[in-house]
């Protein structure tokens, strides 16, 4: 299926590996830096008039341009909300990027776009189509847990990937970017919501929408508690000195966040870190104690369903595993935990590495391990699954109609809104150190 690729930085990198897997082939691109625009084109053998600087070139073009319905919106997370404007009403099947939006006052906005759209929509919560996350989700919606109880979820984001990204890097200040939750863990919000939604949906107990065809289920209060504990300059060792950067630090051949020690053994950081001189660009080696970030990074939030699912999800920063989550998920007549094996040589952790999900039978007293063929990919698989799915909805739209093949293949738009919305929720709560009621 021809795609339009709406964006060609970080995120079209991790994408691309899968994109001849997924069955999609690259149609056109939209790319404001010129270096990065012509690499791509050229890469592909894109002729001249199939290369745009922006989505604003590619909406003056009207419906289905180069012959292709379907858009990735893969910007900065803050043009995410732009690019949705002018392309989903020219009736473009479109994946995009998360966060949908980067503001509160912007998801009303958000939900009538979408309630007006004409083509398939998703989110790139890659978590949701990992293969084991799949089959978790067919257990809770066969109702082998009985009730759903209680889940207990874990982003532990890593001690390396952290101070790269949310210490040193462009998700450093929320002033730039957003708040980490949204930024970091939103799709971990997002995988927790749909396990609570297909939890409803397996046992028949809760209400349907208006339109009949998903459980109505909410979360009616939110709390959260977090802020920035670790990376501040009261923190950093006083052995270190004045020392602002890396190089000039006496302490750095023993502190876990010296620049040489990240990006000399973590590839995938030293490609984003490291210039065309094979030298560690400033902003990246500065001292993880003297930086301007802001964001917070320990963080807890706590969710209650009013389908009586109460939920903790913790985001932790210095952590050995590096977006291995772990999870526990209690119901009535079972339990079911999640885990991904952590090598003991951190420098060969990657995400990849096998995850492991155990079925615990209370009634029979078994345990059952569910097994998921291994995927090549990130997030376990759920970049190759969420690609997948979207052209699989794409194709399906043709005779099945949009939305029965956006429920089918992507979820319901409406469920994307809703996590959406806790996000920000529950960052009002963290900031405000009180409970929101939804």
């Amino acid at each position: 299926m021809d795609v339009i690729v709406v964006g060609c930085g970080h995120r079209f990198s991790a994408y691309e590996s899968s994109f001849v897997s997924a069955g999609l082939r690259i149609a056109a691109i939209c790319e404001p830096v010129a270096s990065r625009r012509v690499a791509v084109a050229r890469r592909y053998g894109l002729p001249e008039d199939r290369v745009l600087a922006d989505h604003h070139a590619l909406a003056c073009l009207g419906e289905c341009a180069f012959d292709s319905r379907a858009v990735l919106i893969l910007t900065p997370d803050s043009l995410h909300l732009s690019c949705l404007e002018s392309l989903v009403p020219l009736g473009y099947h479109v994946l995009c990027e998360k966060p949908l939006v980067t503001r509160p006052q912007d998801i009303d906005t958000l939900s009538e776009l979408l309630r007006k759209k004409r083509g398939i929509f998703g989110c790139c919560h890659v978590l949701r189509y990992s293969p084991l996350n799949k089959a978790v989700r067919e257990v809770l919606q066969s109702g082998r847990l009985g009730q759903l109880l209680g889940i207990d979820h874990c982003e532990p984001v890593g001690h390396a990937h952290f101070a790269h990204s949310y210490v040193r890097g462009n998700w450093a200040r929320q002033a730039d970017a957003a708040f980490v939750l949204l930024t970091k863990a939103c799709h971990d919000v997002d995988l927790i919501h749909c396990f609570v939604v297909d939890a409803a949906r397996g046992r028949g107990t809760a209400r349907l929408t208006a339109g009949g065809d998903q459980p109505d289920v909410h979360c009616t209060r939110v709390a959260s508690f977090g802020k920035l504990s670790h990376f501040t300059r009261r923190n950093k060792p006083l052995a270190a000195g004045d020392a602002s950067a890396c190089p000039d630090c006496p302490v750095q051949q023993s502190c876990p966040y010296s620049a040489r020690r990240i990006y000399n053994t973590r590839d995938g950081f030293r490609s984003a870190a490291v210039d065309a001189a094979g030298e560690i660009e400033s902003c990246y080696q500065r001292c993880v104690y003297e930086c301007d970030n802001d964001v917070c990074d320990d963080q807890v939030c706590l969710m209650d369903y009013d389908s009586g699912v109460h939920v903790t999800l913790s985001m932790r920063s210095t952590t050995l595993g590096e977006c291995v989550r772990r999870t526990r998920i209690y119901g009535s007549e079972g339990e079911l935990s999640i885990e991904v094996p952590m090598p003991i040589d951190v420098t060969q952790l990657s995400p990849e590495a096998k995850s492991v999900a155990v079925l615990h039978d209370h009634v029979t007293g078994h345990s059952e391990v569910l097994s998921v063929a291994e995927v090549a990919g990130s997030h376990g698989g759920g970049d190759l699954g969420l690609l997948a799915s979207f052209r699989m909805a794409c194709t399906a739209a043709a005779d099945h109609g949009v939305q029965e093949a956006e429920t089918m293949y992507m979820g319901h738009h409406d469920e994307i809104v809703e996590s959406h919305r806790l996000v920000f929720a529950l960052e009002q709560a963290r900031v405000a150190r009180c409970i929101i009621e939804l």
